[in-house]
């Protein structure tokens, strides 16, 4: 290593500073040996197969009302437009996929695109016809995303899905079913044992 890179290493070491640097190689080293554990084990040391608490009862008093949700139509298709890039992806679909860019993955596991369902349906009254998907887009998810496995239980990723898993949950508790509320406290589980740290 040439004197001219060593020195750009060290300005950015103390840049980071030691208690950043220490924060993101413990957050990389967890996510090394999550790889390397059955899922359910992982699940386990985060406290994520503990008891589901009951929110169902708070969910049910939240519940917005006046608006139908779409009945369920069997998937064959979905399409999904992130970063000016449009997938039509057959299902079930492929919620990692190698050929696609890694943000554009990322989109996809937000569930941003649920909230904008959610958003347009209580501004017009109605529902988008992909919007009958997503009941099974939701189970697909947990069926296919084991526990840090995938892009999904990236920390970004589950701060924001978890974030529209709740909008969509407290607005039409029907969605919340027992599964997908069991999925829901794992993520959050998983997100409170995994912090990633601005500073």
């Amino acid at each position: 290593m040439n004197f001219s890179v060593s020195r750009r290493l060290s300005r950015t070491l103390v840049d980071i500073g030691p208690r950043r640097l220490q924060r993101r190689l413990r957050y990389d080293l967890r996510q090394r040996l999550d790889r390397r554990l059955p899922p359910r084990i992982a699940l386990a040391w985060t406290g994520g197969r503990s008891r589901t608490p009951q929110w169902l009862p708070v969910l049910r008093g939240l519940e917005l009302t006046g608006l139908q949700f779409p009945a369920l139509t069997p998937p064959h298709k979905v399409s999904f437009v992130f970063l000016q890039q449009e997938q039509e992806l057959s299902w079930p679909i492929c919620w990692n996929d190698p050929n696609w860019p890694r943000l554009w993955q990322f989109h996809l596991h937000y569930f941003d695109w649920a909230r904008d369902w959610l958003e347009l349906a209580l501004i017009s009254g109605q529902w988008s016809n992909q919007a009958a998907l997503l009941e099974p887009l939701l189970d697909q998810w947990i069926e296919a995303n084991p526990p840090g496995r995938g892009d999904g239980w990236h920390s970004y990723t589950l701060s924001l899905r978890t974030r529209n898993w709740i909008w969509l949950f407290r607005s039409w508790p029907q969605l919340a079913t027992p599964s997908r509320l069991q999925s829901l406290w794992q993520q959050l589980c998983w997100l409170q044992s995994h912090p990633e740290h601005a500073n």
